[in-house]
């Protein structure tokens, strides 16, 4: 009997403990959403559920309790008759109206998955990028994602919270008992609501995307700015001053990008970039590459020389290439010097250029390539004697391959050339050599499978 009695009056408090908590919480949640400046406020109370919903402008904003197993009777049951406090589980924070296809994440592990590895994107600010997953269209999150949104994304996805179909959600803790100061949701709330507007898409992209190219403090996240402009709006006039401005620009990629996208109004700045022996070599060498045939060989080949010396290497890359593409006759024994003292990219790409300048004495020196310590610059001489080389390449292109007998890649583009020289000259069978001469008629010479060749005995 004492037993029951002293249950009921445990039970008893325990319910008046919790209505009086959810009193409290209704209070404060009502005194949060006067206080950020919510609308059309609605709180649903149910025995097992509480709710508030209001506007914020054009979106709406729902609170609602996160529960686990806090019934009454299985909570009492659960505490063996003991009086407990409600359960503080976190209130949930809903707001919708927000973009579609905009996606944030959290970068932590745990209950709260990133969104989908489609489309992400890095967007140059290494305290966002690591904080924050974020995807959806580039030029979207470029002209959204300037340094205050940034900012802002990280402390609310710190919560946690997380974006994806139009709708934030955020999980915030509160504080139910004992009054109080420091009340967390009108500041959960206020950080939330500014978020979202931030995130709402620009009136103007473009606009938007110049500005951030003008004003972005992070080289990295300014030169996307620039890139967005010049991949899809470099005709439009906001897009257009922007990347005038950006000529100037202390960093040199964005400098490149800018020239690049400005065709003509850009060369000056692509020459500077192009001659820049202190800059960066990765630029000079895309310079090189943009500038084409509007750079002369002769300085080209100066540029070579002193970028090989100085091992700058994109830069001799995109040389070499100009040689291949626009020399004349004097860049064959230049190629020929580079694949004589190279190895590596350098040596492949001035077989490459050989191949491609296709002038009758470029074949000699990709025969002599044939013969280079890397079975790759050989294959890539192979390669390039398929297109230019005459019948007379076939038997060193055998021989080659006999001293690379296990490099079947080797093999195949042995065989490969061999066919393209047969097909393209209409030689006889692939690896043989025809010679016709007087009342002898036509002799016929072929290379055996290690490439060593044998004179038919004389006729009688």
């Amino acid at each position: 009997m004492i037993q029951a009695v002293a249950a009921v009056f445990i039970f008893t408090g325990r319910l008046v403990g919790v209505m009086r908590t959810r009193r409290t919480r209704r209070e404060r949640w009502e005194a949060a959403a006067a206080a950020v400046g919510l609308t059309d406020v609605e709180l649903r109370v149910r025995p097992l559920s509480e709710r508030l919903r209001g506007r914020f402008g054009p979106l709406g904003v729902s609170i609602q309790k996160l529960r686990a197993g806090d019934q009454l009777d299985a909570a009492v049951a659960q505490a063996g008759l003991r009086a407990q406090a409600e359960p503080q589980s976190p209130a949930r924070v809903t707001i919708g109206g927000l973009p579609r296809g905009l996606g944030l994440a959290p970068r932590t592990s745990g209950p709260w998955p990133g969104p989908s590895a489609r489309g992400q994107l890095t967007l140059g600010d290494p305290a966002f990028d690591d904080a924050v997953y974020v995807h959806g269209p580039s030029d979207l999150l470029l002209a959204i994602f300037d340094a205050p949104t940034r900012a802002e994304a990280v402390r609310a996805m710190a919560l946690p919270a997380w974006v994806e179909d139009g709708t934030l959600t955020a999980d915030c803790d509160e504080v139910y008992a004992g009054g109080g100061e420091g009340d967390p949701m009108p500041t959960a709330l206020r950080l939330l609501l500014g978020l979202c507007r931030r995130l709402e898409r620009p009136p103007d992209l473009v606009a938007r995307l110049a500005a951030h190219a003008r004003e972005e403090p992070l080289d990295a996240v300014r030169l996307g700015s620039v890139k967005a402009l010049a991949r899809g709006h470099a005709q439009e006039p906001a897009a257009q001053a922007a990347l005038r401005l950006a000529l100037a620009d202390r960093c040199a990629d964005i400098r490149l990008e800018a020239a690049i996208a400005l065709g003509d109004e850009g060369h000056a700045a692509l020459f500077a970039l192009a001659r820049d022996g202190q800059g960066s070599d990765a630029c000079a060498g895309q310079a090189l590459h943009a500038l084409g045939e509007r750079l002369g060989a002769d300085e080209v080949r100066a540029l070579l020389g002193r970028s090989l010396a100085e091992r700058r290497v994109h830069t001799a890359r995109a040389c070499i290439g100009f040689l291949g593409r626009h020399g004349n006759e004097e860049a064959i024994p230049v190629l020929a010097g580079v694949l004589a003292v190279e190895k590596g990219e350098l040596a492949e790409a001035a077989v490459l250029a050989l191949g491609t300048h296709g002038q009758g004495s470029a074949e000699a020196a990709l025969v002599k390539a044939l013969r280079h310590p890397q079975a790759a610059v050989g294959q890539a001489a192979a390669e390039a004697l398929g297109r230019i080389g005459s019948p007379a390449v076939v038997i060193p292109l055998r021989e080659m391959e006999a001293r690379h007998p296990g490099a079947p890649e080797l093999r195949r583009a042995v065989d490969a050339a061999v066919a393209a020289i047969q097909a393209r000259t209409g030689g006889g069978a692939p690896g043989q050599v025809s010679i016709a001469g007087g009342d002898a008629g036509q002799l016929s010479i072929a290379p055996d499978a290690a490439g060593r060749v044998s004179l038919p005995e004389a006729r009688r």
